[in-house]
């Protein structure tokens, strides 16, 4: 039985979020078993701002849990790296060409 990894991380960087002192890539996300990802950053108060991930489940998927998705995560990322907020939901906002709304996720 082969394992199907429920994401594959991509080296395709969009924008850059502050986490404590350092700079941190947010990474474009490819998905097998999510139908969508968005990585952005969230404020955080003691930190300045950490990863963040909105998550659309593929229907076929949708048992798919945040621990799941975090301990996928946990053998593949850096610590940093790993979204420390994990929030499902049923669609990402986009606009009319189609770029996502990240204000409205924050």
């Amino acid at each position: 039985m082969t394992e199907v990894a429920p994401v594959a991380m991509m080296d395709i960087c969009n924008s850059v979020r502050k986490n404590g002192s350092v700079g941190r890539p947010t990474c474009h996300v490819d998905v097998k078993i999510i139908d969508d990802v968005v990585i952005l950053g969230a404020d955080d108060k003691i930190w300045g701002t950490i990863v963040k991930a909105v998550v659309v489940l593929n229907s076929d998927h949708n048992l798919l849990v945040v621990e799941d998705i975090r301990a996928f995560c946990e053998g593949r990322l850096a610590h940093y790296k790993i979204p420390k907020i994990i929030e499902v939901v049923t669609n990402i906002p986009r606009n009319a060409m189609g770029k996502v709304l990240k204000y409205s996720l924050c």
